[in-house]
């Protein structure tokens, strides 16, 4: 729909997301509960979404929420992937796409049960479809609720235009 919600954001949920792990790097994980990110094992996250109804717009705000079920001293560090032609049911860690190398952001301490959001503005810009890599340089990795996990924890990309 094209009409802006009360609140005046959209709200998308991911088309596809997906950890991968170097330590099986020919294994798909794409329809586990949880995405995982940590450095040892190395174990990384892919998030796609499609932005809709922007209809040329400019994006004021753009935020990923996600949902922490693992706590961690660093929640992750977040790039774009630089291709959108993978698939949460097929992609690897040998098949993934590569991070871009500027970090967008990255989050702190994350604690169980909470929902941490991850300013994406510079990323978000216009109508389209989106994909990011997440990665950790701690040994204590974070876990977040995947689209396969519970529905109402689910991630969510809210997107502010200006109406």
């Amino acid at each position: 729909t094209t009409t802006p919600p009360p609140s005046g954001t959209l709200t998308f949920s991911p088309t596809d997301d997906a950890s991968i792990k170097s330590g099986s790097p020919n294994s798909n994980f794409g329809l586990a509960p949880t995405l995982e990110v940590d450095n040892s094992p190395v174990k990384h996250s892919l998030l796609k979404f499609t932005v809709t109804s922007l209809n040329g717009r400019p994006v004021t705000n753009a935020k990923l929420r996600l949902y922490d079920v693992g706590s961690s001293n660093l929640g992750g560090q977040f790039y774009q992937a630089l291709s959108n032609s993978w698939d949460e049911t097929t992609v690897t860690w040998n098949t993934a796409p590569v991070a871009s190398p500027t970090l967008l952001a990255s989050l702190g301490r994350v604690k169980v049960n909470i929902w941490y959001e991850v300013d994406l503005t510079s990323l978000i810009t216009a109508d389209g479809t989106y994909s990011l890599r997440i990665t950790s340089v701690t040994t204590d990795g974070a876990d977040y609720v995947s689209s396969e996990g519970a529905t109402e924890f689910s991630p969510q990309l809210v997107v502010t235009p200006s109406w």
